[in-house]
């Protein structure tokens, strides 16, 4: 009987704590997509209050579009950012993007 409470608390736990970790990201609202993407874009690129402002409106377009011309509205967010930052910073977003692809698992998410 002990062995059996035992091995059921044991699995409770470690169910918890699994579920506990997962938080997929179609529970973030655009809003919150594009002050996340703002916030890492600031910190790794220095960016300006007035580059800031700009680029969060620019990733909150991106994050609020419509899923099924995404090809299309990256390419019109990169032309934006592009205008936005530096010739330097740019560049650098750019390699950060690239270096970004190269590291994601390859593969489908689970939903």
């Amino acid at each position: 009987m002990k062995k059996t409470l035992f091995v059921l608390a044991l699995m409770a736990t470690f169910s918890l704590s699994a579920f506990a970790q997962s938080a997929p990201d179609t529970e973030r609202t655009p809003e919150q997509r594009a002050e996340k993407m703002t916030e890492r874009m600031a910190k790794n690129l220095s960016l300006t209050e007035d580059q800031k402002t700009a680029v969060y409106e620019a990733n909150y377009q991106l994050a609020s579009a419509d899923k099924e011309n995404q090809k299309s509205n990256m390419e019109k967010h990169d032309v934006t950012i592009k205008e936005i930052l530096t010739e330097e910073q740019y560049e650098k977003w750019k390699a950060a993007k690239k270096n970004q692809r190269a590291n994601r698992p390859k593969g489908r998410r689970p939903n």
